[in-house]
């Protein structure tokens, strides 16, 4: 399930496009239970990706090496000085994936996007990236 505030010119196109009956059923119950009786724990959930998310990403902030684009996402897009392929090697080596962009080529060949974990995996995360860099 999704949902996107657009303004009006786009959400007519994006109509123009979208298929009939897009979400079954099933996925609607499922969507309505976790936004009214769910939302206090998927609030909770939330609430820890951002408060996880500001924790590391001034970590990363603070490391040589990286360029950290601000994010609202449960993401972090970062450019790495070297070759974002050999950074995320290296990673992978250590026991963290991250996902790089450098096989698009152009401005992307030094792009990772980490996604928020759990304390415990960001930590590791951090120092795969400090000692792949």
């Amino acid at each position: 399930m999704g949902w996107a505030i657009l303004p009006p010119g786009l959400a007519a196109a994006v109509e123009k496009v979208r298929q009939p009956y897009n979400l079954n059923a099933l996925s609607q119950a499922a969507a309505v239970h976790c936004l009214t009786e769910l939302r206090p724990e998927v609030d909770a959930a939330v609430q820890r990706v951002v408060a996880e998310r500001a924790r590391v990403e001034a970590m990363l902030l603070a490391m040589d090496g990286l360029e950290v684009t601000p994010s609202a996402a449960n993401f972090w897009w970062i450019a790495v000085l070297d070759s974002a392929a050999r950074v995320s090697a290296a990673m992978r080596d250590r026991g963290v994936v991250v996902r790089s962009f450098h096989a698009h080529g152009g401005a992307l060949t030094r792009r990772l996007r980490i996604t928020v974990g759990t304390p415990s995996e960001n930590d590791r995360m951090l120092e795969a990236l400090r000692a792949s860099l």
